[in-house]
């Protein structure tokens, strides 16, 4: 969906119960920010990271059975943190722990 021009992956099947609760959380937060885009960040979501992902997929494993187990992992990923920033801080600021850092 596009919010102020800013294009918002939601999660789950179209039309699925997922996705019509995802709709309703960003125009909830759209109408309480005054109907206007979200702040700009060089931050991308995890949703908007694996969608990238997912492009090179489907052509690098073009030919093999690979991309279901992939899709099977984005499909969990963006569950828990679709909305999360690619960049290791949650979209409420607090930094995220990895056994990376």
């Amino acid at each position: 969906m596009t919010v102020s021009g800013r294009t918002i992956y939601l999660p789950g099947p179209f039309n699925s119960i997922e996705s019509k609760a995802g709709y309703a959380r960003v125009i909830a937060e759209w109408n309480a920010a005054g109907k206007q885009a979200p702040a700009k960040s060089k931050d991308i979501s995890i949703t908007e990271l694996a969608a990238r992902y997912w492009k090179h997929v489907e052509v690098y494993y073009k030919s093999s059975s690979e991309p279901y187990a992939i899709q099977s992992a984005i499909r969990e990923l963006r569950k828990l943190y679709g909305r999360t920033a690619a960049s290791g801080q949650s979209s409420s600021g607090e930094s995220l722990q990895t056994d990376f850092d």
